[in-house]
């Protein structure tokens, strides 16, 4: 019994661990997202302001065309930097991922071994209590054996 309780602690300690890991991977997984978003809006921008230089050049008006390479130009940076993080991110999210896994795999080998030695514990109590059965039965043969023997 001592032995499942010990595996049920560890179990737990792995359950306890695996789910603070789910919740960090789903925190990266999120972070991933959230840089992908910002990344098409980024990259929405800068048609935006194509769009914008192209109809400027077709309408003359300076300021669109000044206002559309200053768009264009901003959203490229912001698009540079964000593609860079985005790979950062992706990379962390990877590495969370496979801590994740680890830790589920342990928790599933933790239960695998609690269930294992309940097995046992249950099939030596069912040892046990057919042993003290079968002591029973002889105790009683033992008694009547005395009382037979003389009558013969």
């Amino acid at each position: 019994m001592a032995l499942a309780g010990s595996l049920d602690r560890l179990a737990h300690v792995r359950a306890l661990e695996a789910e603070q890991s789910l919740a960090t991977l789903e925190a990266a997984i999120n972070e991933v997202r959230q840089l992908q978003y910002a990344l098409a809006l980024a990259q929405q921008q800068a048609k935006a302001g194509r769009e914008l230089i192209h109809c400027s050049a077709q309408t003359g008006e300076l300021v669109d065309r000044l206002a559309g390479i200053e768009e264009l130009r901003k959203s490229r940076k912001a698009i540079a930097t964000m593609e860079g993080d985005l790979v950062v991110v992706e990379a962390t999210a990877t590495e969370v991922r496979e801590v994740y896994l680890a830790r589920r795999m342990e928790r599933q080998q933790a239960e695998a071994l609690v269930k294992e030695a309940r097995t046992q514990e249950e099939r030596l109590m069912t040892r046990r209590s057919q042993q003290e059965v079968e002591d029973w039965h002889r105790a009683q043969q033992m008694r009547e054996a005395p009382l037979q023997s003389p009558a013969e």
